[in-house]
């Protein structure tokens, strides 16, 4: 461009948008800071040291310790599904669209972690987030109610109410002593681990880097 055209390329008055009034609101344009953080990993992090950690050796209750272990990997494997379910959603399906998260968790809702994992994935069908629902049936799906029934008689200590021989099978304690010692440890996690698996084939994605599946350990010999 010589000297002559750069002069009158800047001699050009500058184009200007004025648009009519009330047409433009700067309130529209209010930055919003939104903070989230991922919990997921962290609480299956917490029930695959409850299944592969060393345990303790009491004497006079040497199964104690396993029991111990069982219960607290059957609540955190149980809240890293429903923790993955609402970050996945959140992250993978919405990308972090965060407004729209309530369409499928909305606030102040109770329903339950069975209740999440089938409503949830059938509303993100209907609305065109997903195109298929994963189909949890046979031996999975029978793992699964039995651990979040194990899971609901912890939380709301059905596993603490008295048993006897002659009491219905609705009034007896759900896990019960004897299951929480026969169970081995890392079940919680295969069944929680499989349900991640099953939801990411199904719709032909990865699932995350630290969804491991520990080796299952059986209750120490007595």
């Amino acid at each position: 461009m010589t000297d002559a055209e750069r002069t009158e390329d800047m001699q050009d008055p500058p184009h200007l948008v004025e648009p009519s009034a009330g047409a433009l609101s700067m309130g529209d344009f209010a930055p919003a800071v939104w903070l989230t953080y991922t919990f997921a990993r962290d609480w299956y992090e917490d029930a695959l040291d409850e299944a592969g950690h060393p345990l303790a050796e009491l004497v006079t209750d040497p199964l104690r310790p396993h029991r111990k272990a069982v219960r607290r990997e059957i609540m955190f494997a149980t809240c890293a599904v429903e923790a993955y379910l609402v970050e996945w959603v959140r992250d993978d399906v919405l990308h972090r669209d965060y407004r729209a998260l309530k369409e499928y968790f909305p606030a102040g809702a109770r329903s339950g972690l069975k209740e999440k994992w089938k409503d949830v994935l059938e509303a993100l069908v209907r609305d065109k987030r997903i195109t298929v629902a994963p189909i949890f049936e046979g031996r999975h799906a029978e793992e699964w109610a039995r651990l979040l029934t194990y899971r609901n008689g912890l939380v709301h200590a059905r596993t603490a109410r008295p048993d006897t021989s002659d009491l219905p099978a609705n009034e007896k304690p759900v896990p019960d002593f004897y299951v929480l010692n026969s169970l081995v440890r890392g079940w919680a996690c295969h069944v929680v681990a499989e349900r991640i698996e099953t939801l990411h084939r199904t719709l032909g994605s990865a699932p995350p880097g630290w969804l491991v599946q520990p080796p299952l350990t059986p209750p120490p010999s007595v």
